[in-house]
């Protein structure tokens, strides 16, 4: 497998693009939990900053955009009904 565990996560999670469950990371990358854990971590403090964030609860994580860019993404989803 290439990259770095936490690149990988990063990867499935914008694949998926809906929440997923830590246990089916850990399965999908043969690694423990506490290792998922761990590169989520690493993936948060990698995305301070910008567009995008975790949404993390205790069983599942998603990639979800911060409530900083809220007012852009509805400007563009209105534009795009018009």
């Amino acid at each position: 497998m290439q990259g770095s565990t936490s690149q990988n996560i990063e990867a499935l999670l914008f694949h998926k693009a809906e929440a997923v469950k830590i246990r089916d990371l850990a399965s999908s990358l043969a690694i423990t939990k506490e290792e998922v854990e761990e590169a989520l971590n690493e993936l948060e403090k990698k995305l301070e900053g910008r567009g995008v964030t975790l949404m993390r609860n205790d069983a599942a994580v998603m990639l979800s955009t911060t409530p900083q860019t809220a007012v852009l993404i509805e400007k563009l989803i209105k534009d795009e009904l018009d």
